[in-house]
């Protein structure tokens, strides 16, 4: 059984292809650049300084990044594992051979020692 069309339904369709394809571009990051030379020149206390050059690198919150705790932190593995503060869901971010080394230049005494003692120190 052969099912044909006795009317041409592709004249209710009115497609534009000039437009059909044309995606939208997005702005640049292009100023990059000049916040991490700030970053690396900054003359602050060594927990201020870890705390700014960690938060580009590992891409959370800043209220998480002043809440780690150092029992959270495991330098075999390289990652940080953490509950994130609104879905309580646990989140993993890997830690960069940078970051070990400036979370290790931080990490003077065993576990469980906050980071937020150092971050919040006026």
């Amino acid at each position: 059984m052969h099912l044909l069309a006795h009317k041409n339904s592709s004249k209710y369709f009115r497609l534009d292809y000039r437009f059909a394809n044309k995606s939208k571009h997005f702005a640049a990051i292009t100023q990059v650049a000049e916040p991490l030379r700030a970053i690396d020149g900054y003359q602050g206390s060594l927990a201020a300084t870890s705390a700014l050059k960690l938060a580009p690198m590992l891409f959370v919150r800043p209220g998480e990044l002043r809440a780690a705790e150092w029992k959270h932190i495991n330098f075999d593995t390289k990652e940080w594992r953490y509950l994130v503060t609104k879905t309580q869901a646990e989140h993993i971010v890997p830690l960069s051979s940078q970051a070990v080394a400036i979370l290790q230049e931080l990490h003077p005494r065993p576990l469980y020692i906050s980071i937020r003692t150092y971050v919040t120190r006026r």
